[in-house]
């Protein structure tokens, strides 16, 4: 059987039996969200294993993105899910980093919720939603102490929704479109 088959097969295989994926991938979700917050509490925080599994889950996060095909809609509850929990991870290894200040993990969660942000907003800027990337793409402000290779990657995308705007607009009405936040 082909792989364009199995893939036909699956799509009427989930139709008759039940969970679409997007249920699939939001009880995977779950689960995963489980491990990290496992992982903060402060009987584990400390531990190499739960720091390790919190690596795994963020990384699987950060490979597991939208997809220029998919629909945002879908993402959005998953993009602020994920942005909670990257939250949590930033707040434990800070508080934690009060103790032992050699301890640098919390930036573990500020790179994964700026690397995040910055993708969510490509794929809206390639769906041709360019509001809603300049949107996501200025939520970065709200995450303390990001990376200047986050922080480039932002403005990548922010120059390219507005040339995007450009293209669309005439050059008056685009630079009256968003004020720069500086």
């Amino acid at each position: 059987m082909s792989s364009p088959q199995r893939v036909e097969v699956w799509g009427r295989v989930v139709v008759v039996t039940g969970p679409s994926p997007s249920a699939a991938q939001q009880i995977i979700e779950l689960q995963e969200a489980a491990q990290i917050n496992a992982g903060l509490q402060p009987a584990n925080l400390g531990r190499n294993t739960s720091l390790h599994d919190m690596k795994t889950v963020v990384k699987t996060w950060r490979n597991r993105l939208p997809i220029v095909s998919d629909d945002l809609s879908h993402w959005s509850s998953i993009f602020m899910w994920r942005q909670h929990h990257y939250q949590a991870i930033v707040t434990a290894y800070e508080t934690n980093a009060q103790h032992d200040p050699n301890n640098n993990n919390a930036m573990l969660g500020v790179h994964a919720s700026a690397s995040a942000i910055i993708q969510y907003g490509k794929i809206g800027r390639k769906q041709g939603l360019v509001n809603v990337a300049l949107d996501i793409l200025s939520r970065i402000h709200t995450i303390p102490t990001v990376p200047i290779v986050d922080c480039f990657q932002k403005i990548r995308q922010q120059v390219k929704c507005y040339l995007q705007l450009a293209g669309v607009m005439g050059k008056n009405e685009c630079m009256q479109v968003r004020p720069t936040p500086w």
